[in-house]
């Protein structure tokens, strides 16, 4: 995980420098991670499930633009973080999950200027955490292994600039993070992500 982190951010600054004149951002991201599916992860704990409404995601973020056209290319390395807690059968449960995701994609400007909306297109890398389940009522824990799978994420977003070398960017995609790697019988793990990123022009 740490050579795959090591080499996306060194192909962005290798990029960045060999396209003259051409701008490179760098920028922090922080929002939300809401998944949608599978309905177990989702469900309330009373309910059977495991409560996964919504998680902190936090991370950083680089993009560069390409000549001419209006397309800029974008790679983030991301966390987010899940917990819950709640009762079933008169016990006591909490959960945490985290995800680590890795992306590469593009960033197609619909509107040149200060306030330029974008579409966007991600290929995702997910290492999903090692699953928690505590039973603090009889002191108990359960762990699931975590898993590494591939997918995509479509969405988009708004860029602002508000100073000369700093842009703020909202954005949200849709993200189907399990789409390839998956075992027979393994259900869909899809979620949006809602971030704000602060970008700072380097380049």
């Amino acid at each position: 995980m740490k050579k795959t982190v090591t080499t996306i951010i060194a192909v962005f600054i290798i990029a960045a420098l060999s396209i003259n004149a051409q701008g490179f951002k760098l920028g922090v991201t922080g929002g939300l991670n809401l998944l949608q599916s599978p309905d177990i992860l989702t469900k309330d704990i009373s309910e059977g499930g495991v409560g996964f409404g919504s998680g902190y995601q936090f991370g950083v973020k680089g993009k560069f633009s390409l000549p001419i056209i209006p397309l800029k290319v974008v790679g983030f390395v991301s966390y987010s973080k899940f917990s819950s807690d709640g009762s079933l059968n008169n016990q006591n449960i909490e959960n945490e999950w985290s995800i680590v995701t890795v992306g590469f994609g593009g960033e197609w400007s619909l509107v040149p200027g200060p306030i330029s909306p974008y579409l966007a297109l991600d290929i995702l890398y997910n290492r999903f955490g090692e699953k928690t389940q505590k039973n603090t009522t009889n002191n108990t824990e359960m762990k699931d292994d975590g898993v590494s799978r591939s997918g995509v994420g479509i969405g988009g977003g708004i860029d602002v600039t508000i100073l000369p070398k700093i842009d703020l960017d909202l954005s949200a995609r849709y993200n189907l993070n399990n789409l390839v790697g998956k075992e027979d019988g393994e259900e869909n793990i899809n979620s949006l992500s809602v971030t704000l990123n602060v970008f700072f022009n380097i380049l």
